[in-house]
């Protein structure tokens, strides 16, 4: 599981040991550390991948009342950004 420094704490670290899963996550003061020696933050995939995503307005507010189309512009929006991260599209 990947997180932020928000979720550092010893009960979330126990919790997903307990569950089998692996923590990876930030401690507070390590961000403040790489700022200082000039490396900037990293963003997580999934926050990326969601700050593309809204930039297609129809995804960012939901219009659709059907689940099926909404779904269908999701396939489309992940295609056209995937075909964008390929450089096909330019």
């Amino acid at each position: 599981m990947c997180g932020d420094k928000g979720y550092d704490s010893k009960q979330i670290r126990n919790s997903l040991s307990s569950h089998g899963m692996i923590p990876h996550i930030k401690s507070r003061g390590e961000e403040i550390k790489e700022k200082k020696e000039g490396r900037s933050a990293k963003r997580w995939a999934v926050e990326r991948t969601m700050s593309w995503m809204n930039q297609f307005r129809r995804l960012k507010i939901r219009w659709e009342r059907k689940s099926k189309n909404y779904e269908a512009f999701c396939h489309l929006a992940f295609a056209v950004i995937a075909f964008r991260y390929a450089d096909v599209l330019g």
